[in-house]
């Protein structure tokens, strides 16, 4: 089976470690063995590469598979609201009734429930209103700033996360 990446590494370490009690000197079994490391190392990085980026695909795949999903059933909602008010609504209305008795259930029409119908918004007392504010900081510009040594109160410049990312072997 093979050893996972972390395992290629700690071996690495443990060479290192024999290769200085051996006071730096390349027995053929050190040799073996960081050539065996040293392929197992280049195997696994390449197959760490592969199943990144399969499952990177994967993702986008997943993605566009719920997009026809979820556009189908936006349309079979709208579907469905209309038949309930424009075909529903209009066979109950014509009935002269309030409802439309079947074997198992009922069509009825609901009373109207109150809604508000604001017409003019300028004259609604500001008792009724709440004020919503959006700050937004602009980061590139500030980085950008603070990159040319200026300082800014209440940013300044740090490390950011170290990512990971692939790139060609050389």
């Amino acid at each position: 089976m093979s050893k996972s990446l972390i395992e290629q590494l700690s071996d690495m370490q443990q060479l290192e470690a024999d290769l200085a009690i051996n006071g730096g000197e390349i027995t053929p079994d050190l040799q073996c063995r960081m050539n065996d490391i040293s392929r197992g190392l280049s195997d696994k990085v390449d197959s760490c590469y592969q199943w990144v980026i399969e499952s990177e695909a994967m993702v986008e795949q997943y993605k566009a598979s719920a997009k026809p999903y979820l556009e189908a059933a936006k349309s079979l909602k709208n579907k469905v609201d209309r038949f309930k008010t424009n075909y529903l609504k209009t066979c109950i209305s014509l009935s002269g009734d309030e409802k439309i008795t079947g074997q198992m259930w009922e069509l009825k029409l609901r009373k109207a429930s109150k809604v508000v119908d604001i017409f003019s918004e300028t004259v609604i007392p500001d008792m009724f209103k709440t004020e919503e504010t959006i700050v937004k900081i602009d980061k590139t510009k500030l980085l950008r700033e603070l990159k040319t040594g200026r300082e800014i109160a209440g940013a300044n410049l740090t490390d950011g996360v170290r990512n990971v990312y692939f790139g060609g072997a050389k």
